[in-house]
């Protein structure tokens, strides 16, 4: 699900909230993937945010059903390293805190 192309973002996109729908967990089980604490992990479920946002998160992975861990979160407010798929990636606080994760 990964490319940068501007004709095929919209189908990116659609392809993501088409997975996102398929979601087994109730929302009174999601919370922010920024409540998560160092080590723990969650299971991606839905991200809010323009279609830019959700392309970029799609891009480093993120997807519906994806497992994630926090290896790392920055002191007030700051990045937040991720392990996700044998892969290190770094976003910010502030999308970390539009990505709803089931805790595991």
């Amino acid at each position: 699900m990964s490319g940068t192309n501007p004709k095929n973002g919209t189908k990116i996109v659609d392809e993501y909230y088409r997975l996102s729908k398929r979601s087994k967990y109730p929302v009174e089980e999601l919370v922010p993937l920024s409540s998560l604490k160092q080590g723990q992990k969650g299971k991606l479920v839905f991200a809010l945010g323009e279609p830019g946002t959700i392309r970029r998160l799609c891009d480093l992975g993120l997807i519906p059903e994806t497992e994630v861990r926090v290896l790392k979160k920055g002191s007030a407010g700051g990045p937040v390293m991720l392990e996700v798929r044998s892969s290190e990636i770094v976003i910010g606080s502030e999308i970390a805190s539009k990505v709803l994760v089931k805790p595991l």
